[in-house]
């Protein structure tokens, strides 16, 4: 018996059932804790009491940005990787957070039809500038005229899709999941990049874009 074989007989004996991609499975999930994940060199704030590690078959791999489900519970995927041992893969773990029924569900970046990264979180910023109009001869204006609308979106804890390069995306788009409906920004250019990490610590990325457009209305 191989390790991975044995590790997913390990699960089918005591994990729960969870569903992640459309596929039942038996997997594990229980409370985040530094001392049993610290080879993993996550960020210090998923150490809150509110994250938990997924630890499930290798050939059902969680997606980062994506959800999952167990006893009726979702959970969001905030970090994903593989163990491996004699360069075969052993089996996956995930950072989940509890899903509240408001919450995004996904935060991604979608260049030609294909998604190229996910975010933990964002900000959007949607603008419209004006200006107030005052009769010739007055001192009081009487009314406020709009001019062009302008929208940014800052996403946080970039991770991108393998072999994807966020640096040079052009004209791609933001999208945004809730509750069966979808915010996406198009047309969207980088503005600002910005990296953090470490020796040993895993790369922080946080991307600010501008977008030329925004839509808003049911998935499909």
């Amino acid at each position: 018996m191989t390790r991975r074989s044995a590790v997913e007989l390990f699960f089918g004996r005591y994990g729960e059932i969870v569903t992640v991609n459309g596929v039942r499975l038996s997997a594990m999930i229980r409370p985040l804790s530094y001392k049993s994940t610290a080879g993993l060199k996550l960020p210090a704030e998923f150490y809150d009491d509110l994250h938990y590690l997924y630890m499930g078959p290798a050939a059902e791999k969680p997606s980062a940005g994506g959800t999952l489900a167990c006893k009726g519970t979702d959970y969001s995927v905030k970090r994903t990787g593989t163990v491996t041992a004699g360069g075969a893969e052993i089996y996956a773990w995930a950072v989940l957070s509890v899903l509240p029924p408001e919450a995004d569900t996904e935060v991604y970046i979608e260049s030609g039809g294909v998604k190229i990264a996910s975010a933990g979180s964002y900000t959007a910023y949607d603008a419209l500038s004006a200006d107030v109009v005052t009769p010739f001869g007055e001192n009081m204006p009487c009314s406020v005229a709009g001019g062009a609308a302008s929208y940014t979106v800052k996403l946080y804890n970039v991770i991108p899709e393998k072999d994807a390069d966020v640096y040079s995306a052009e004209n791609f788009s933001v999208v945004i999941k809730r509750g069966g409906f979808k915010t996406v920004y198009s047309g969207c250019m980088t503005k600002n990049i910005e990296a953090g990490g470490g020796v040993a610590d895993m790369a922080q990325l946080s991307v600010e874009v501008l977008a030329a457009a925004v839509s808003r209305g049911k998935e499909g």
